[in-house]
């Protein structure tokens, strides 16, 4: 069991001396913009997740029971507007990191991978 730990060890102090965090960054600098959109539209998507059940609280102890059809109308336009805007982050985010994208990044990676060998 001790040897175990040794080589495990041994693993992670050749893996940080032979690839470096930056060189790793590195490799998808050129892929920066797209990966920044995917991650604002991943916050975006959980702040209108996040949302969703206080719309729901609004609607169940407060426009129903003082059946004010103002406010009704409002939370629900505001769900709703909520579901759409999920959706569309949703394929936005799909499209940004599809199989061609991932293409891209492999290229790249391989790439730079080869060039550091030689």
């Amino acid at each position: 069991m001790n040897e175990l730990h040794k080589d495990f060890a041994d693993y992670e102090a050749s893996a940080q001396k032979h690839t470096p965090l930056r060189r790793v960054l590195g490799l998808f600098r050129s892929h920066r913009e797209p990966l920044l959109v995917v991650l604002g539209l991943i916050v975006i998507a959980g702040i209108a997740g996040a949302t969703t059940p206080f719309m729901m609280r609004g609607i169940i102890d407060d426009a129903l029971p003082a059946k004010d059809a103002t406010l009704l109308v409002w939370l629900c336009a505001g769900l709703m507007g909520i579901a759409i805007l999920s959706a569309i982050a949703g394929v936005l985010q799909r499209q940004l990191s599809s199989p061609s994208s991932h293409l891209s990044i492999v290229i790249t990676v391989t790439t730079a991978g080869a060039a550091g060998r030689s």
